[in-house]
């Protein structure tokens, strides 16, 4: 018995008096293309039908389509060679479950490029309907689980590729809002890995087994075991840091966990809402450091005058301040909660060193909290 093996192709030919239009549109639906985009299918190009099937299975084929006055054709299909019978059988494994065999089907169909980017600019990837497009640019698993899906599919060398591109992305913006001082949404710092994550899995996924592609064409200079080694052991300090006081990274957490949180005595508005919406500063500042005796703080300065201010000093002479402000520091304790730990005056005279002296001498915790979050002037 023959092992070869044969496809049923249609090359753009129908017979005389049928609808050109309804069998196109028939066809694009089973090739899981835009109805559309039917004319597409008599440009002269070939569309493989069916593959592997056997001489008497291929004939049977051609005469139903051509009982339906699709006219098709029957080539043999070309053997792989020995030397992919591991990645053959792998692939075999794999399509045998119904969710990737639909994947896999649709990117068989495609033309063959080094990364999705480059696929979906080609012109049969724009005629792929909505659905069948979303299922090989969108893995819903791969957004939520990013470099952890990459791992538990086998694609390590390019997971820890991802892993350090992350944790560099999530390192820059804390850089950029300390430098700043600003305060970036929370989902910033994961959804943009997530989504691309999401976007070029399965696509790798396909790659890995049809090709047994370890990394990225464009990146192939990354694929050794020092450069990879260096790049997961950059990851894993880079993610371990914060826990250990010493990163920009935890510098915003901590910041962060105290604008983002609420103090009892407003639960309707953040910390960092209230004091970053103080009209009364003409500059803010929060900052961060630790004690001593290993205490976090973190502290908002609030500058109500700065350059060359002249007031009045208990003498009657005329003193010049170049700073004049008002200094909340906050304590961050072990469960993650946090309370005002002190409110001072602190003032930088022009001639002389800096005096602080605390503002609750004067107006306890509640005046200064009143002041802060109905936005009233000091």
């Amino acid at each position: 018995m023959s092992d070869l093996k044969f496809k049923v192709i249609f090359n753009g030919k129908i017979k005389d008096g049928y609808s050109k239009e309804k069998l196109g549109k028939s066809l694009c639906r089973f090739l899981k293309i835009d109805p559309k985009n039917y004319e597409k299918l008599f440009d002269g190009r070939n569309y493989a039908l069916k593959k592997q099937l056997s001489e008497e299975q291929a004939k049977q084929i051609k005469k139903k389509l051509l009982s339906i006055g699709i006219i098709s054709s029957i080539a043999v299909e070309q053997a792989k060679v020995d030397t992919n019978a591991e990645i053959k059988t792998s692939k075999k494994n794999v399509v045998e479950s119904k969710f990737w065999q639909e994947r896999f089907d649709i990117l068989d169909s495609l033309p063959k490029t080094n990364s999705i980017l480059s696929l979906s600019k080609t012109k049969e990837f724009k005629a792929l309907d909505n659905k069948s497009s979303r299922k090989i640019t969108f893995n819903l698993l791969a957004f939520f689980f990013g470099t952890f899906y990459y791992f538990f599919k086998g694609m390590w060398e390019k997971g820890i590729v991802i892993a350090f591109l992350s944790v560099t992305y999530a390192f820059m913006l804390s850089i950029v809002e300390e430098a700043l001082e600003i305060q970036f949404y929370s989902a910033i710092y994961w959804a943009a890995p997530a989504s691309i994550t999401a976007v070029t899995a399965t696509f790798d996924y396909y790659k890995k087994v049809s090709e047994n592609q370890r990394i990225w064409p464009a990146l192939k200079i990354l694929n050794n075991k020092a450069t990879l080694v260096s790049m997961a052991t950059i990851s894993i300090l880079t993610s371990i840091l914060p826990t250990l006081d010493i990163s920009p990274i935890n510098y915003n957490n901590s910041i962060n966990s105290v604008k983002n949180g609420y103090l009892d005595y407003n639960k309707a508005t953040t910390v960092g809402h209230a004091f970053d919406n103080w009209s009364s500063c003409k500059k803010k500042n929060w900052s961060e450091f630790t004690t001593k005796n290993k205490i976090n703080i973190v502290e908002f300065k609030c500058i109500t005058d700065f350059g060359n201010v002249v007031e009045k000093d208990l003498w009657g002479k005329d003193k010049i301040y170049i700073e004049k402000a008002i200094i909340f520091q906050f304590t961050l304790n072990h469960d993650g909660s946090f309370q005002i730990n002190s409110i001072d005056y602190s003032n930088t005279p022009l001639d002389g060193e800096k005096t602080e002296f605390s503002a609750t001498s004067f107006f306890d915790l509640k005046y200064w909290l009143y002041i802060v979050y109905s936005n009233s002037d000091i």
